[in-house]
Order: C-alpha cells, then structure tokens, then sequence
C-alpha cells in the first residue's frame, strides 16, 4: 500500500513538473556580475533554484542530525559508566 502512494504521489509531481514546463517555456535573460549572460528557460531556472534550495536544506539538516548523533552517544557513553556495577 505504502509502495502504491509513493509510485502516485511520483507520477503527480511529474505531471504537474511537465505541465509547469510546458506552461513556462519562455526564455529569459540572467545578467551575472562581470558581464556574464545566459539564456535559460524560465523552468530551467525554477528547477534548478527549488534544486539549490533542497540541497541547501537538506545540508543544514544533516549538520544539526550530526550534533544530534554526537550528544546521543556522549549520553549513551555516561549510561553505560553509570550502570557498570561498582567493582
């Protein structure tokens, strides 16, 4: 059943991902710094920035799960000093 709503909720993204391009397909002008241009479909442009902001998402959470599994053996490290018999 899990499986089933994961290959529905995919295919829903996807229609409405190449529904979106289709709609957008307009090319747009990026001026960078330095006298840099592009040319990018304006989905292009979508899809990459939601991209880099998932990325940069996904980044930060693994940073804080990192000091989450730091503090979870520190404590687990103390636990198992503290329930040692004292000998």
């Amino acid at each position: 059943m899990k499986k089933l709503i994961y290959v529905v909720v995919i295919t829903v993204v996807a229609a409405l991902a190449i529904l979106f391009t289709y709609k957008n397909h307009q090319t747009i002008d990026i001026n960078f710094y330095w006298g840099l241009n592009a040319q990018v479909e304006l989905s292009v442009l979508l899809f990459i920035t939601f991209g880099l902001g998932v990325l940069c998402a996904y980044l930060a959470s693994l940073v804080s799960s990192i000091k989450l599994r730091r503090r979870l053996a520190k404590a687990n490290k103390q636990l198992q000093i503290l329930q040692n018999p004292i000998t």
